[in-house]
């Protein structure tokens, strides 16, 4: 009976070690949508133009969509989906996250970047668990937003 009185009262101290929250150990993008993109669409190809995004985690491509998957788009499409393949998972949590957008010119030398996302840190990210967040560049012009799920 001692023994059942001990284990009920050490029940609330082993409840309280326990903050109910699992660590996060990665973050997962699983969807990009581009909300705002500026770029300059020649008028020979009615306002079409060619994007593909690269997401750089601590300086270091970890996706880059190759040139073959840009997509065709025009500035009044945005919103615009981007489909990047499969999800991206990122577990260095303690590094930042930047999102760049490119314009697909006749060869990758001339591929202009047309949008830089303000870094991002990968733990706030984790820490805050949104199911989504968007990025914007300094000035606004480039807008992704990016689904997360976590592991």
């Amino acid at each position: 009976m001692r023994r059942l009185l001990f284990l009920a009262a050490l029940l609330p101290l082993l409840a309280a070690c326990d903050s109910g929250t699992d660590e996060v150990s990665s973050v997962i993008i699983t969807r990009a949508q581009v909300t705002s993109l500026s770029f300059d669409a020649s008028d020979s190809n009615d306002q079409w133009d060619d994007f593909y995004l690269t997401f750089r985690v601590g300086g270091t491509d970890v996706r880059a969509s190759t040139r073959d998957d840009a997509e065709r788009v025009r500035s009044a499409d945005l919103v615009y989906e981007f489909d990047f393949g499969s999800d991206i998972e990122i577990v260095d949590l303690e590094r930042t996250l930047v999102v760049q957008a490119y314009n697909r010119e006749s060869s990758r030398a001339n591929d202009q970047l047309i949008g830089v996302t303000v870094p991002v840190s990968v733990q706030s990210i984790a820490d805050a668990m949104p199911g989504s967040q968007e990025l914007e560049s300094a000035d606004s012009e480039f807008r992704v937003r990016l689904s997360f799920e976590y592991d």
